[in-house]
């Protein structure tokens, strides 16, 4: 089940306290992680690449054709050829003997038209690239994890923001916030790709197709929320953009939970600050030990709440 509250845990510090006051996060790219594995996919299949660049290749050159159309029916000109010019140029493209030579010789003929196509081949080449520039926040939907307290949280003295996947927010969306697998087989592609493809302006002035694997591409997605199975207790989910960097809450801050050993003064100076912060409702938690003294369990702040201003 999707869960309702999402925890980031944090240490006690300044920058703990701007995403309270500024309203946002930071979300690390593929480098900023704490495991070197992340962010890869398996060896794509050679035979499957190849298959792929040359279906791309002949969707470029049937589209090539269909422009062309108009003027090899006499209609119109073709960028800068008459329709005769045209009907010549493309008996000289049906001469050619192979594959090859006749993409080529299209891409050779836009390009002198101030049009550069993509290369199908280089799709591939850039996806770890793609992957190295995504933008992940680590979430986890377990508030009382004695591990996650100890490693994230400065040994118990931090704390845990509870973020709220309220309707519209990006939590709530399945494209932005996604629920980590922990598998030890790494995601590849094996039945074909969203492929995105946006024009862009070339240095020359002319225009420029650049493709890339989409964003919502199911493999694509899967490679940055795929974990070893060792990372299982964290059991985390990933609030997502296409770019690292800086954004607003995901979703408003709900739950403050105070870390086990977190001094009282510090757990109301980050109270007065969500309560100044937040424009919405906050609730208030303390980790605590449970009756029988044999784990960490989340229950009401018994200090006394500040009231909001």
């Amino acid at each position: 089940m999707r869960p309702q509250v999402f925890y980031k845990y944090r240490e006690d510090s300044s920058r703990t306290g701007e995403i309270i006051t500024k309203g946002m996060v930071w979300l690390a790219t593929a480098e900023g992680l704490n495991d070197p594995l992340e962010c890869r996919t398996g060896k794509i299949p050679d035979e499957w690449k190849r298959k792929s660049i040359r279906e791309m290749e002949n969707a470029q050159m049937g589209g090539f054709v269909m422009s062309a159309m108009p003027a090899l029916k006499g209609k119109q000109s073709f960028y800068s050829l008459s329709p005769r010019a045209t009907k010549r140029w493309f008996q000289g493209l049906k001469r050619l003997k192979t594959r090859k030579e006749k993409y080529a010789k299209i891409r050779s003929f836009l390009k002198d038209h101030g049009r550069d196509i993509s290369r199908p081949a280089e799709l591939f080449e850039k996806f770890e690239n793609q992957l190295s520039q995504a933008g992940i926040f680590s979430l986890s939907e377990c508030p009382d994890n004695e591990l996650m307290w100890a490693h994230y949280a400065s040994s118990h003295i931090g704390l845990a923001l509870g973020f709220r996947a309220v309707p519209g927010s990006k939590l709530a969306s399945r494209e932005h916030t996604m629920q980590v697998v922990y598998a030890k087989e790494k995601p590849t592609f094996k039945e074909g790709f969203i492929n995105q493809v946006s024009m862009i302006t070339a240095p020359d002035g002319g225009l420029r197709s650049e493709q890339k694997i989409g964003f919502n591409d199911p493999t694509f997605r899967a490679a940055f929320s795929t974990k070893p199975p060792a990372w299982s207790y964290e059991k985390e989910w990933r609030y997502v953009e296409e770019t690292g960097g800086s954004f607003p809450w995901p979703g408003p801050i709900a739950t403050l939970v105070f870390g086990f050993k977190m001094p009282n003064m510090r757990r109301k100076h980050y109270a007065n600050l969500v309560l100044r912060s937040a424009p919405n409702a906050v609730e208030f938690f303390e980790i605590a030990r449970s009756g029988d003294n044999s784990s960490f369990v989340m229950a009401p702040w018994r200090g006394s709440v500040p009231r909001r201003s």
